[in-house]
């Protein structure tokens, strides 16, 4: 049985790294750290949760959550400051629907929307969809995503694979492991979460036994359980598999657990570079 490792609490490097400040009404500052990168530009899940994290401090009512997430990183983010603007596009009794992008200069970079809102009671159950198959986590040896052979933003990540490697040229598109954060935050939050969402490499990479140049073209998250009420150091399970296919490009379906919890959800659209 590997040891397990037990990582500080702090503001982890994912939280300073996609934090933001407010300038003016609709505007908040940012600043994107060296370090991140998923090729030129910032890792995806990091300009993602930095306007996730705008959207959300532009809403008034701590009651509503964030419980909706679709965006596009329309082109690279570089290290430097940037600057992103929300739109509130209507806020009605329980529900908020918020905009944000993120420029720096001229351009715009990334696109979000989100859906924020209060708790709601349905008025029939329904059953809770069955966990994947979980190997407890402390059985698992972590092992090193960081380049040349991984994209330089993983070594932030802690990662435990029980699923196929990455260029093995197996016969599955699948992704499936542990993963948190090396530096844990004091709690985890929806930011948090859609940097999990997306930390993990495409599903299809099992499939080939040569590394190959794949990008996000669209990103759709759907939170299902606080992270706050979750253990910030206790990792989480990814499962991802490849769903369709067509003129270069790949729609993947993932899924984030806390043992029998679902967490979240998440639909990638990667295309080849």
């Amino acid at each position: 049985m590997a040891e397990p490792t037990v990582y500080p609490l702090a503001m982890s490097s994912f939280e300073s790294a996609s934090s933001v400040e407010p300038e003016s009404t609709g505007l908040f500052r940012a600043h994107i750290p060296d370090g991140w990168q998923q090729g030129r530009g910032a890792f995806g899940g990091l300009v993602l949760g930095t306007l996730a994290r705008a959207i959300l401090a532009s809403e008034p009512d701590p009651l509503r959550t964030l419980r909706a997430f679709n965006g596009e990183v329309c082109g690279p983010v570089l290290p430097g400051p940037a600057r992103v603007s929300v739109r509130i596009l209507r806020r009605g009794k329980s529900l908020s629907n918020i905009e944000a992008t993120l420029d720096q200069g001229s351009d715009i970079l990334v696109r979000a929307s989100g859906i924020v809102a209060a708790t709601r009671k349905a008025p029939v159950g329904v059953h809770a969809p069955t966990a994947p198959a979980q190997p407890p986590w402390q059985d698992i040896a972590p092992v090193a995503v960081e380049a040349p052979m991984g994209p330089v933003f993983a070594r932030h990540y802690e990662y435990r694979c029980v699923g196929p490697w990455p260029f093995s040229g197996g016969s599955e598109p699948l992704a499936a492991g542990y993963i948190r954060e090396k530096v844990s935050p004091a709690r985890l939050d929806v930011p948090a979460i859609l940097g999990y969402l997306d930390a993990y490499w495409p599903a299809y990479l099992a499939l080939v036994s040569a590394p190959v140049a794949l990008a996000t073209v669209s990103y759709t998250a759907e939170l299902m359980t606080d992270p706050t009420a979750l253990d910030s150091q206790t990792p989480l399970f990814h499962i991802g598999r490849l769903t369709s296919h067509s003129d270069g490009f790949m729609v993947e379906m993932r899924e984030l657990w806390s043992g029998p919890v679902l967490v979240a959800l998440n639909q990638q659209t990667f295309a080849f570079i």
